[in-house]
């Protein structure tokens, strides 16, 4: 792997990552498009961090026909654009090629892999707090920890490739035995607290400050649990008060989902909830309070013209 990368869909979190690969001295070209796009251009891009601000110059367009084949590329766009997106970056792709998804919900990679062939997408996920204040300046506020290894367990030639990439770009990483189960436990903090919060319009603290919103919490939760123990992944419900305590620590934090719809953007809706009801009749499970989230997302939020 000769390390030349792309971010596509440099939003907050493609930027992070990104600027974290460029200051380490990686070939990098960011995919991003609108005002955060023409900013960095024109002033490159700031990262204000509780770890240490920087900036760094950056090679960003909005069409990747621009490109030349890359080695890695850090998929990074809304669940909604992933069809979009994938086949708009199906070019850039040469036999080796590797891809990895750090998009929200569980049904992305599938999508991904229909494009660009079984082989080529490594399993992951990110746990980050990021937003972006104004065009062209990342906000970091919480964790920026990538997650990622191959379905079976075993730490491979491209995962160890991955993980140099990594360590010189000072990217806090983990490579855990079971990937899956990771992705659904994030799976399972996304559809319960990033959408609630987003339909309530309140803080993690202020959300979990409410008996009434505990309660939702593990109602949707047990849901998604019961859908993933048919699916034999082992997630316990011991996880419920887990990722509460979790989210306790985080404060005051806004949502992506709550930032989205503060902003009038397009929401995840189908992602972070509605598949949970696809896969509840696929499985005979009954999954009541998730599919009335669904609906309540769909009522205020933008169109999700992906439904």
């Amino acid at each position: 792997m000769t390390n030349k990368i792309a971010i596509m869909g440099a939003g907050a979190v493609g930027s992070y990552y990104g600027a974290l690969l460029i200051r380490a001295g990686f070939d990098v070209i960011l995919i991003a498009r609108g005002k955060h796009l023409e900013a960095m251009k024109k002033n490159g891009l700031s990262i204000k961090s509780f770890k240490g601000d920087f900036r760094v110059d950056v090679n960003a367009t909005d069409n990747p026909e621009e490109i030349s084949p890359v080695d890695f590329i850090l998929f990074t766009v809304k669940s909604y654009d992933t069809e979009t997106a994938i086949s708009q970056i199906k070019p850039i792709i040469h036999e080796n090629t590797l891809v990895m998804s750090l998009q929200n919900g569980i049904d992305n990679d599938e999508k991904i892999e229909k494009v660009v062939g079984k082989g080529k997408l490594i399993p992951a996920l990110t746990k980050i707090g990021v937003s972006i204040p104004e065009p062209g300046i990342i906000n970091h506020s919480a964790k920026g920890i990538i997650i990622f290894n191959e379905s079976n367990g075993e730490k491979t030639k491209r995962i160890k490739q991955i993980e140099d990439i990594f360590k010189k770009a000072n990217i806090e990483y983990n490579i855990p035995k079971d990937i899956l189960l990771e992705k659904w436990k994030k799976f399972l903090w996304n559809s319960s607290f990033n959408v609630i919060t987003a339909i309530t319009k309140k803080t993690l603290t202020e959300l979990l400050n409410s008996e009434m919103s505990n309660e939702l919490i593990n109602r949707s939760m047990k849901e998604v649990i019961a859908i993933a123990q048919k699916k034999n992944i082992l997630l316990g419900h011991e996880i419920i008060q887990t990722q509460i305590d979790f989210s306790r620590q985080l404060g005051n934090f806004k949502t992506s989902m709550l930032q989205d719809i503060e902003k009038g953007k397009r929401i995840e809706s189908w992602a972070l909830s509605g598949i949970i009801s696809k896969l509840g009749k696929e499985l005979g499970i009954d999954t009541p309070v998730n599919e009335t989230l669904y609906y309540l997302l769909k009522i205020i939020g933008p169109k999700d013209e992906t439904d």
